[in-house]
């Protein structure tokens, strides 16, 4: 008897190791696998956030300050992660740990979806829109309250952009654009239990697949721009992943029933049966070819900008209902008040800071004509001065339009011949034609 009973005490445990494993893989394109020692529980859509995030913080770091504050590097998990009495970051409450909650805790499966063409599932764009709102609603207090570190109104901007990428991400999986029975069978080589769908989307993204699309995002560009409507923009996404050209095709599904679809589905989704049936592998991932893993570059691309522009409007959106008037204050720390500088051409520096962020530092040498300077927060420039007494200004502009001017008196004393100084070698010049002509009136008793 206790022989029976530990056989089926061994057997469940393997039943159990299996599905676990089983689990974990399939979570892999989304979330991360936590059997993944190089990338524990950082998947697709923890990628896509924190792409998007450096992103935008390589643009203007203000902007993504209250996610900086809480992030952590390969921060991702799959569990429950938002801790509402967080007073900061930790390995289950974090920006990436967030992305993953709509699938393990959330689970409101219809927000996932877009069907372009097959009607049934409509969610993902009005969740999007609604996740948005609550972004903006928190970041306008935090921003207002004076942006302070580990507030809760930080803590729950960082939660909704985090989550909110997940939704979006969505849209840029084919298999989110529309549904059919092909797409939802089962292969014949089925190791993991799963569909088509899911060996896309799960199986088969590990090491290898992960360092590619990682390496692969990192090289893209990535253009910033305002969101008019994060609705409209997330049904753009949904039909653009599903048709690039807006075309459509028939299709017949298995079950032998007939839909017109978009073209790019029907594609991705003929194209990746035929490679998963047949054994092919790119990147270590079974079923795609360059083709495919092109077009999900693709993809995951628009996902990266898109997000990225999300969560850029949001901020000026917010930084708007604030109804910020402060203005930045800027200084020069060279040339210092009064200095006596040796050479025309001087590299200016300084440094400026804002409430809001510092959008741009210029500077002029006669306050109207203004050289942008390299950096923000600290900055430089350089600029040739005139001969003698000169005023150096320098104007920094902040994210909501307020700007502040600050000032600093120098004086150029030039001892020798200064090439680089225009001033100079314009007065060299005119002393040289005025002794031309002297010479050549000698010369020729010519009067001038």
């Amino acid at each position: 008897m206790r022989k029976k009973i530990t056989s089926i005490a061994i057997m469940l445990i393997l039943i159990f190791c299996i599905f676990t494993q089983c689990s974990t893989n399939a979570r892999a394109w989304g979330n991360g696998s936590g059997s993944n020692s190089t990338y524990p529980y950082y998947g697709i859509h923890d990628i896509i956030a924190d792409i998007a995030y450096k992103t935008l913080k390589n643009y203007n770091s203000t902007y993504v300050q209250y996610i900086t504050n809480w992030y952590i590097q390969y921060g991702g998990d799959f569990e429950k992660s938002f801790n509402a009495g967080s007073s900061s970051p930790s390995a289950h409450d974090n920006y990436l740990a967030y992305t993953d909650d709509p699938d393990s805790y959330i689970q409101d499966w219809n927000n996932h979806l877009y069907y372009v063409h097959v009607g049934g599932s409509q969610g993902a764009p009005g969740r999007v829109a609604q996740l948005y709102n609550y972004l903006v609603s928190n970041l306008t207090w935090y921003i207002k309250n004076g942006t302070q570190k580990w507030c809760k109104e930080e803590h729950y901007a960082a939660y909704y952009a985090g989550i909110l990428s997940h939704y979006l991400g969505d849209m840029t999986q084919y298999g989110h654009t529309e549904h059919t029975q092909k797409d939802h069978s089962h292969p014949s080589y089925d190791p993991l239990g799963d569909t088509y769908h899911g060996y896309y989307e799960s199986g088969d993204w590990e090491t290898q697949g992960l360092s590619a699309i990682i390496s692969t995002l990192n090289s893209q560009t990535y253009a910033i721009s305002q969101i008019s409507n994060p609705y409209d923009a997330t049904v753009n996404l949904a039909k653009w992943v599903n048709a690039h050209d807006g075309t459509t095709t028939s299709f017949t599904d298995t079950d032998g029933s007939h839909y017109t679809l978009g073209s790019t589905y029907v594609y991705m989704l003929n194209r990746f049966v035929s490679q998963y049936d047949a054994g092919t592998s790119y990147n270590g991932m079974r079923g795609y070819d360059s083709v495919l893993w092109n077009l999900t570059v693709q993809h995951l691309r628009a996902a990266v900008e898109n997000f990225t522009s999300l969560l850029y409007t949001a901020y000026k959106q917010a930084l708007q209902n604030a109804g910020d008037t402060i203005k930045p204050t800027v200084s020069i720390t060279y040339p210092t008040n009064g200095s006596v500088l040796s050479s025309a051409t001087v590299t200016v520096t300084g440094t400026a800071s804002d409430n809001a962020g510092i959008q741009k530092v210029e500077i002029s040498r006669d306050g109207t004509t203004w050289v942008l300077c390299s950096g923000t927060t600290n900055w430089s420039a350089t600029i040739v001065l005139a001969s003698g007494p000169n005023v150096i200004y320098a104007r920094a502009t902040d994210i909501s339009g307020n700007w502040n001017i600050t000032t600093v008196n120098v004086t150029v004393s030039v001892d020798e011949m200064d090439f680089s100084n225009p001033f100079f070698v314009a007065s060299q010049l005119i002393m040289l034609i005025l002794a031309f002509c002297v010479s050549h009136r000698r010369c020729t008793g010519s009067k001038i």
